[in-house]
C-alpha cells in the first residue's frame, strides 16, 4: 500500500492578488495542502511573522512567492519556494535561501512537486536556472574577453530580448545582432541564452 504524503501548509504571498487568488485556488483542489491566504504585500517585512494557523500540529510547512522573494527571507526558518520569470530573479531568490526555484510559466504539476520536495527538507531547481559547478570558474575568468557590443547584447538578451529585438535597440541588423548573441555563448560556453545570462551574472558582465 503506498502511504498518502502528508498534508502541507502552504503561505502563499503575491503581490497580485489576482495571481494570489490564483495559486491559491490551483492548490486548493489538491487534499494534501492546507493553503492559507499571506493577503500582505510581499515587501512587507512585518508579513513575515505571521504564523500559520496551527503551528502545534507539526505539520509540514513551505511558503510559496509569486515573483521577487524579500531580502529578509534569509531569516525565516520556513522553507519558502519562488516562481520566476528569468535567471537575474532565479539568482536573487537562490542567494536569499530559496528551498525551491520555479519557472512562473512552468506547469502547476512542477510547483506541486517544488512544494512538496522543500517541506520534505530538499531544494529543487528549474533545470532552466541550474548553475554551472564550481570547476567551471576559472573556464568564466579566461572568457570574459567580450567586446563592448557583446557586452551590449549579452545584457539584452539576460532581459530576455530577441535577437530581433537586440537588432532594433543597438541599431544593427539581426545577422549581426545574430553573430553577436553567438559569439557571447561561443565565448561564456553557454549552452542556452539562459544559461549565457546566468554565466553572464556569475562573471560579472550583466548588470541590472
Amino acid at each position: 500500500m503506498v502511504p498518502r504524503f502528508p498534508t502541507i501548509e502552504v503561505e502563499v504571498y503575491s503581490s497580485n492578488p489576482l495571481s494570489r487568488l490564483g495559486l491559491m485556488a490551483s492548490l486548493g483542489d489538491l487534499d494534501e495542502f492546507d493553503v492559507i491566504d499571506a493577503s500582505a504585500p510581499v515587501d512587507d517585512a512585518g508579513s513575515f511573522e505571521a504564523p500559520f494557523s496551527d503551528r502545534s500540529r507539526g505539520r509540514l510547512r513551505v511558503r510559496l512567492y509569486d515573483g521577487d522573494p524579500p531580502a529578509s527571507l534569509v531569516e525565516t526558518e520556513d522553507p519558502f519556494v519562488a516562481l520566476v520569470d528569468g535567471p537575474e530573479m532565479a539568482l536573487r531568490a537562490s542567494r536569499r535561501g530559496a528551498a525551491g526555484v520555479v519557472m512562473r510559466d512552468g506547469s502547476p504539476p512542477r510547483m506541486v512537486a517544488a512544494l512538496r520536495a522543500a517541506a520534505l527538507g530538499f531544494e529543487v531547481r528549474d533545470r532552466a536556472f541550474r548553475v554551472p559547478e564550481p570547476e567551471v570558474e576559472p573556464e568564466l575568468e579566461l572568457r570574459t574577453d567580450l567586446s563592448p557590443r557583446e557586452r551590449e547584447a549579452l545584457n539584452l538578451l539576460a532581459q530576455g530580448f530577441s535577437n530581433r529585438r537586440i537588432a532594433r535597440r543597438l541599431g544593427i541588423s539581426e545577422h549581426t545582432a545574430k553573430f553577436h548573441v553567438n559569439r557571447v555563448m561561443e565565448k561564456l560556453d553557454a549552452r542556452s541564452r539562459t544559461d549565457a545570462a546566468v554565466r553572464g551574472l556569475r562573471a560579472g558582465l550583466v548588470a541590472f
